[in-house]
């Protein structure tokens, strides 16, 4: 039966979900598209291509990129500050089964991603034996394994997110199979999924063009990156871990090949490394950048059709039209001071206002921010964006250093006036500037597998990204991770102005201890800057973890993740105050002191509040680097403990 075909909206039925992808750019993704599930009718090669356009957007990934992209990666990892509702408990380290978004992540990757790929390469594997080829069928075989092989790669992609999230999950490869029935599924080793993504992505490689017809889609080169995603993490796997275990046996073979894999990429791939003022362009972000090796793209539509990031991190509607809920989200100050204000990447990361005022305006750059304006002065400039509505806004409630990557320049009013949260837009899962910096960290590895060492082999990779960046350029030999311990700033007292502007001295009844003005000099810090909000810091402080346990808790303790920036009035001396602004527990004691002290000078604030409480004991103490399978997708797998089938899946005997 074949399912009757409607122009720019398909129906992709998957093993019991009903999928609907919309599209409306003119390329591949506005074919007909066929029901993968069907089992016969299709004629033509460019027939068989459209089976995979919905894995590269639309609503199979859209519950993973509406929020559990980012508010894993982002906000669990500390680099994105946010602490509202079930978004901000992934930031709060308080993680639990019931939490929605975890849900619709694992749902997006095994009822949308992975259900629908093996829907695809069942329907190839039974036009290549013969079983559905019609009278007249001339496809011929490279054709269709090259369609088989994409899909591949989506599966081997989504699977690997999957254990790098959950750690030991099922691993499904039957077409009749889907998570999210009340079939029971068991559990397998990280071993098994690594066996089976590798044997998945090597096929793709196999298979797949070096130039695709199309520009968006994947290539010989988009397989040979996640290649050497997947063996950069196997090959981090150096220590037994409790949970999710998986041990590398071939630590230098694997660190080889990724070396040799992102080599092929870098040489011979045609790609190019690109500024970030460049590739973040909404014109730009439309289709593939110069650095694009594997990508998703989410098109205008209705809900759940396009991207709503935008919506999620702007300021507010101004900055996104229709919706824009950033006002609480913005860079964690630890990151953000990680940036020299010279670095061309903190301007198209986020807004900021300590560093030489810059300014952006609707009709150009106008609106300052910082400096103290009034809006009759310039109607051009942005509501909420400059001078003393930027600093009340924060003071009451709003953060500082607000998301501007992916947001800013993004107007989606023609096309869809009433839906800011479907946006047109380029994900990029991998990008050349990842492929230089996996060789630099397997370089690194192969000097010296000691986390802390400093090292100065894969500097050179280094070097081109940031140059490329318009970043400041390392010249020493740095550690995958820098400890901060010993470097952790006390202070007891400070100076104030008073309102009648005398100062005294002011003794805080706590000693705080910080790091987050502390500068970290290290490659994952370089990492996070490079491709802060682009989902990729979670996955990289597991690799640390995998290395090292210890130094992956150090990292979480050492990000001061529970500073809120408030404004401390008439601050002069204070060493974390940056423009005024200061941690939001140290602002209370100060107001309480004041208060006390100096009562006709001073009055307590009635609406302070206090920090958030960040669980980092309970994180480590119940092992969250592997988030618990959400509670609606337990009760379809089997209990007990992770089954072992590296023999079934290399033999190509998996059952499931």
């Amino acid at each position: 039966m074949k399912l009757t075909n409607l122009k720019h909206k398909a129906v992709i039925i998957t093993a019991g979900v009903a999928t609907l992808f919309a599209t409306s750019c003119k390329d591949f993704l506005e074919e007909d598209l066929y029901d993968a599930n069907s089992t016969a009718g299709l004629e033509r090669y460019e027939q068989f291509q459209s089976l995979t356009a919905p894995l590269y957007g639309g609503q199979l990934w859209s519950q993973y990129e509406q929020k559990f992209s980012w508010c894993v990666n982002e906000g669990l990892s500390g680099v994105l500050y946010n602490v509202y509702d079930q978004e901000g408990a992934l930031f709060k380290l308080s993680i639990g089964d019931d939490n929605a978004i975890l849900k619709e992540g694992y749902t997006s990757l095994y009822s949308g991603i992975i259900a629908t790929a093996n829907q695809v390469i069942s329907k190839i594997n039974r036009t290549l034996d013969g079983t559905e080829k019609s009278e007249g069928f001339n496809v011929p075989d490279w054709q269709l394994e090259e369609v088989k092989g994409e899909a591949m790669l989506f599966r081997a992609f989504a699977h690997f997110l999957a254990t790098e999230y959950f750690g030991e999950v099922p691993l499904v490869l039957d077409s009749e199979t889907d998570i999210a029935q009340s079939v029971k599924l068991p559990k397998v080793t990280r071993a098994t999924l690594y066996k089976a993504i590798e044997k998945d992505l090597l096929y793709a490689i196999d298979v797949l063009p070096d130039t695709p017809s199309n520009a968006k889609r994947a290539s010989k080169n988009s397989a040979r990156a996640v290649l050497a995603k997947l063996y950069l993490t196997m090959a981090s796997c150096q220590k037994d871990l409790q949970v999710a275990p998986y041990r590398e046996p071939d630590v230098a073979g694997k660190y080889q090949s990724v070396v040799d894999l992102c080599t092929e990429i870098i040489d011979k791939g045609g790609y190019q490394l690109e500024e970030h003022s460049t590739m973040f362009t909404y014109n730009s972000m439309t289709g593939p950048s110069k650095e694009t090796v594997f990508a998703l793209y989410f098109v205008n539509g209705e809900y759940g059709e396009g991207s709503s990031y935008q919506a999620q991190m702007a300021k507010n509607t101004s900055w996104s039209p229709g919706s824009g809920w950033g006002g609480g989200k913005g860079i964690s100050y630890n990151l953000y001071k990680s940036f020299a204000n010279e670095d061309k990447r903190k301007r198209e990361l986020c807004l900021y206002v300590d560093a030489e005022p810059y300014s952006i305006g609707a009709g150009g750059e106008k609106a300052v921010y910082g400096a103290a304006y009034d809006p009759k002065d310039d109607p051009n400039q942005i509501e909420g964006c400059s001078g003393s509505q930027f600093l009340t806004d924060g003071a009451g409630g709003y953060v500082f250093n607000c998301i501007k990557k992916f947001v800013w320049g993004i107007d989606n009013r023609e096309s869809h006036p009433g839906t800011g949260m479907s946006i047109q837009r380029r994900v990029d899962l991998i990008r050349l500037s990842d492929v230089y910096m996996m060789r630099a960290e397997a370089k690194m590895a192969q000097e010296n597998l000691e986390v802390t060492a400093p090292t100065s082999s894969g500097l050179d990779d280094i070097k081109e990204v940031l140059k490329a960046h318009g970043a400041p350029v390392i010249t020493e030999a740095i550690p995958f991770f820098e400890d901060l311990s010993t470097k952790r700033m006390k202070f007891e007292s400070f100076t104030i102005k008073l309102d009648d502007s005398t100062t005294a001295p002011v003794d805080v009844p706590l000693t705080e201890t910080m790091y987050h003005n502390v500068a970290r000099y290290d490659f994952m810090q370089e990492r996070r800057k490079e491709f802060a909000m682009e989902g990729q810091a979670w996955l990289d402080l597991k690799r640390l973890y995998y290395r090292s346990p210890q130094m992956a808790e150090a990292f979480l303790v050492q990000m001061d993740r529970g500073i809120q920036m408030s404004a401390i009035p008439n601050a002069s001396d204070l060493a974390e105050v940056e423009a005024g602004y200061a941690r939001k527990a140290v602002v209370n004691a100060l107001n309480n002191i004041l208060a006390t002290t100096y009562p006709e000078k001073w009055s307590v604030d009635a609406n302070a509040k206090a920090e958030e409480t960040i669980l980092i004991d309970n994180f480590i103490t119940n092992n969250y680097w592997f988030l618990p399978i959400p509670v609606s997708a337990q009760s379809g797998l089997v209990g007990g403990a992770a089954k072992n089938f590296v023999n079934e899946v290399d033999r190509g005997t998996y059952p499931y």
